[in-house]
């Protein structure tokens, strides 16, 4: 064989194996970014059910505080005296 050829045959060989060296890292790499983006897509979901959460939350005390002042403008106030009847009542003492 002569020179040329044997050159060629060297040539394709570090070509082909170059190609499949290039093939396996764009794989790993591809495999590397989809766990990381499946993660970040599963830390996004649970932000957003914590955003739910919190907003339901937030509305819960909004409407509180909005009933308690309402209530106050109405004239209600919040009793911090315990009732409490010992005797039995007449009304009770009939049935």
């Amino acid at each position: 064989m002569n020179k040329i050829l044997k050159l060629t045959i060297f040539v394709l060989v570090v070509l082909a194996l170059l190609s499949q060296a290039e093939v396996i890292y764009i794989s790993n790499t591809s495999a590397t970014d989809s766990i990381v983006a499946t993660r970040l897509a599963d830390q996004i979901e649970q932000i957003r059910e914590d955003n739910i959460d919190l907003q339901s939350k937030i509305l819960t005390n909004a409407s509180f505080q909005s009933i308690a002042s309402r209530a106050a403008t109405l004239g209600f106030s919040d009793s911090k005296d315990f009732v409490s009847v010992y005797t039995p009542m007449p009304i009770a003492l009939g049935r």
